[in-house]
């Protein structure tokens, strides 16, 4: 029986050093995948902001051609906004974000783009920077 008992331990070590090496490159592999899953965060974050704001701006558009509006008065400067050049829904000369279009009040009056800030939008952000680890060492 003792010789048994020392013949199932006769490859311990081997067997060890196996498992430690086994896990270390896994932790290294997950370590890169955790890495991958964060930029693909990143990346998504950026293309769905970028789409909401090109909707924004078909949008705006949208709401002009209904009303018969190419040009408007930014209601932040005061500059003429060409509606058709627009791909986000800002001033390109103030920056202000436009809200809405509104159509020239009066014979004499001219087409203005209300501005405003538009809420935060809802859901979970990702931060471009992790402040944690995401694997620690044990």
């Amino acid at each position: 029986m003792e010789e048994s008992f020392d013949a199932g331990f006769a490859n311990y070590e081997e067997v060890l050093e196996y498992l430690t090496d086994t896990a270390d490159d896994h932790e290294e592999k997950l370590s890169r995948v955790a890495a991958v899953v964060s930029d693909v965060r990143t990346r998504v974050s950026t293309l769905e902001a970028r789409e909401t704001r090109r909707l924004a701006a078909a949008d705006l558009k949208a709401e002009a051609n209904r009303l018969g509006v190419a040009s408007a008065d930014c209601n932040g400067c005061g500059a003429t906004v060409r509606l058709s050049l627009l791909s986000t829904p800002e001033c390109p000369h103030c920056e202000a974000t436009f809200e809405a279009v509104e159509p020239a009040s009066g014979f004499f009056g001219s087409p203005s783009l209300t501005v405003g800030t538009r809420p935060a939008l809802e859901g979970e952000t990702v931060d471009e920077q992790p402040t944690e680890p995401i694997f620690e060492d044990e």
